[in-house]
């Protein structure tokens, strides 16, 4: 965590903290690789979990490490069910390092922002102009729909 903690802001850091802490202490999955490269997942535990849908079976692709949670595909950093199957299958490292999407990482924030070039073409500035008539409310619309 303290190498992660190097990489990406503090905001992402505390996201995967909470995905890491649950898959090395409370989770329970069962995995298989279904296809060469691509392992499906699924909660072990019948009760309902605050982190993990009911019944939901996720897929995870071995070589980029992507998973189809919600979690996964909405925020773009690794996810408890990824953290749990590199941690079962013994990877050197439980945080795949080589996924974080670039708008985590430090090194994105710290770079220059290149800006593009302006038009050199002329412009105008006008005002615009004013509405005509109010547009019609719920009861003036049936009205002259009569």
């Amino acid at each position: 965590m303290a190498h992660l903690a190097n990489l990406v802001s503090a905001h992402a850091c505390t996201l995967i903290y909470k995905q890491y802490q649950f898959a090395l202490k409370c989770a329970s999955y069962a995995y298989c690789e279904a296809v060469s490269g691509i392992f499906t997942i699924k909660n072990n535990v019948d009760e309902e979990d605050y982190l993990d849908e009911p019944a939901a079976e996720y897929s995870i692709n071995s070589t980029t490490w992507r998973c189809s949670c919600k979690f996964m595909c909405t925020h773009l950093l690794p996810c408890r069910h990824v953290l749990y199957l590199r941690k079962a299958l013994s990877m050197e490292s439980v945080i795949p390092t080589q996924c974080l999407e670039e708008r985590w990482l430090i090194s994105t924030l710290r770079a220059p922002c290149l800006l593009p070039d302006f038009t050199s073409e002329s412009f105008s500035v006008a005002s615009v102009p004013p509405r005509g008539s109010a547009p019609w409310d719920v009861n003036r619309k049936y009205q002259e729909a009569k």
